[in-house]
């Protein structure tokens, strides 16, 4: 049965209360005291309570701690009568800190007078840790790029381990950083050669007691194994530093050996102030840290054998691009895998257009990553399902430059921050974000910009099925020349006719929805 325009507007008025309660929303209404006075079901289970226990009480006291001010604020201005919005967290009973998006309203009598708010409140808990965790990779990935560049910069000993230590804290965002070496002399059998950051009483006490103390700084010199505290209030009350740990808001650490099975140069320790921070991405670069810094050590002079450090920084660079690219895909996991097929199509094009294998792979490396300024567009509009507007389609567009800002500070022997700058730009003028034309665009912008577009209009989106590989490789036809590259366009036809097909990988989602990839 369907229901025209006219009649619903006859139909029987319905309590607010009835909607509210059946809605899978949040809702919490506030009398003008900012006390409330309602809650609907589902929010009242979603911050573990009942709605019983809310009533009569102030917001404030289930907002998280940090939050109150922020709270405060938002619901002074509710209780004046202006509309608000914002983010803010609550915790529920069991400790869980949620992330709710916050839309305020005044509510109006009869009168004409202020009676309260109504808030809508969205549980945006999964993309906050989502945003976070992005944030932490590409934190990452830079930070093992400035040490590369230490490491080739400075020669071995006190200069170098001090000048890591100071990159690890300062671009990771770490309070200390130290690393413990070898010592015969001392009956441990181990000093501080180095370090950044508060607690240097501690960290000579951790290493250089009258015996081993058993904690994971000797654990992981005398295992070669790298060694993990998630908390550092569960280790033994008798280790002789636990207290001055605690005393410094140092909650977590991991202890990583410098060598291998063969070799015993050292502890690199880092420390955090958040207990659980060490996830297996985050040990990954910082094990890799670890290596470079061992190399570093054992050469006198970095320089003296540039070949061999050579394809040790390329392959710590692919490191760094993999960690940034997971970056893009945990804030956008909707299009996880484009940038990946972006990459695997960009490498076939520049081998059949006969580029150098080293051009080759800076083309390969801009194009895993040149979707990374999607983290600075807010992930409502990059999983938006329908048509964009003129307002969202040019946050859309500012993606570009933000990946540019965000790379800009990687030393990559390639120009890939001004390809991701460049990957919308058309041959004619007609692209984004700054309308270049012609020669104005590198040789990989052009790769790049033809295997984006192929990849996109081949891939389904929820708002359409995939246009296939027919419909894209037309699109680059009718632009040859004019939007893309002739050359370029030749190329990437050709290695399709002999044959190519996208890898595929298992362990990614496949693209469900999102339309940042065609823009």
């Amino acid at each position: 049965m369907t229901v025209d325009s006219h009649r619903l507007a006859t139909l029987p008025d319905v309590p607010f209360r009835q909607i509210a309660d059946l809605i899978q929303q949040g809702v919490w209404v506030l009398d003008v005291h900012g006390l409330t006075t309602y809650v609907s079901p589902y929010l009242a289970e979603l911050i573990g309570r009942s709605p019983a226990d809310l009533l009569g009480r102030p917001p404030i006291e289930f907002s998280f701690i940090e939050d109150r001010h922020k709270a405060a604020e938002m619901i002074d201005g509710a209780r004046e009568g202006r509309p608000v919005h914002g983010l803010s967290r609550a915790v529920k009973p069991d400790g869980t800190v949620l992330t709710l998006d916050i839309t305020a309203n005044p509510l109006i009598g009869a009168d004409g007078t202020l009676i309260g708010s109504c808030a809508i409140i969205i549980d945006r808990t999964d993309l906050d840790h989502a945003h976070n965790e992005a944030a932490q990779a590409l934190r990452l990935a830079r930070t093992l790029s400035m040490a590369d560049q230490v490491v080739v910069s400075t020669e071995g000993g006190q200069g170098l381990v001090s000048a890591i230590c100071k990159v690890i804290a300062l671009d990771g965002g770490y309070p200390a950083v130290w690393l413990a070496v070898p010592d015969v002399e001392l009956p441990a059998g181990l000093r501080v050669a180095g370090s950044y950051g508060p607690a240097t009483d501690f960290l000579h006490l951790s290493v250089a007691g009258s015996v081993p103390d058993k904690g994971p700084i000797h654990a992981a010199f005398d295992t070669r194994r790298t060694q993990v505290v998630e908390d550092v209030r569960r280790l033994p009350a008798t280790l002789p530093w636990r207290r001055y740990a605690l005393a410094n808001g140092l909650y977590s650490l991991v202890a990583m050996p410098l060598g291998s099975d063969d070799t015993n140069d050292g502890v690199l320790v880092v420390h955090d102030r958040d207990a659980h921070t060490f996830d297996r991405e985050t040990l990954s670069v910082m094990e890799q840290l670890a290596r470079n810094l061992a190399f570093g050590l054992r050469s006198a002079d970095v320089r003296a054998d540039r070949a061999a450090y050579s394809e040790r920084l390329e392959r710590s660079l692919e490191s760094s691009v993999r960690a940034i690219a997971n970056a893009a895909e945990i804030r956008d996991p909707f299009t996880a895998g484009h940038q990946d097929r972006v990459a695997q199509l960009t490498r076939a094009t520049a081998a059949r257009l006969g580029l150098s294998p080293q051009e080759a792979k800076g083309i390969e490396m801009a194009a895993a990553i040149h979707d990374i300024g999607k983290l600075a567009v807010p992930a409502d509009i990059l999983t938006w399902p329908g048509k964009l507007g003129y307002h969202e389609f040019e946050l859309i567009k500012k993606h570009a430059r933000a990946g540019y800002e965000i790379v800009a500070g990687i030393d990559f022997p390639w120009p890939v921050p001004t390809m991701i700058l460049q990957h919308h730009e058309r041959l004619d003028g007609s692209g984004y974000p700054d309308g270049l034309r012609g020669e104005e665009l590198l040789t990989g912008t052009r790769v790049l910009a033809v295997a984006d577009t192929v990849e996109a209009m081949s891939s389904h989106r929820p708002y359409r099925p995939a246009l296939g590989l027919a419909a894209g490789l037309q699109v680059i036809r009718e632009g040859r020349d004019t939007l893309f590259d002739g050359a370029v366009v030749d190329a990437c036809v050709g290695v399709f006719r002999d044959g190519f097909e996208f890898e595929t990988h298992e362990s990614r989602p496949v693209a469900l929805s999102g339309r940042a990839a065609e823009r």
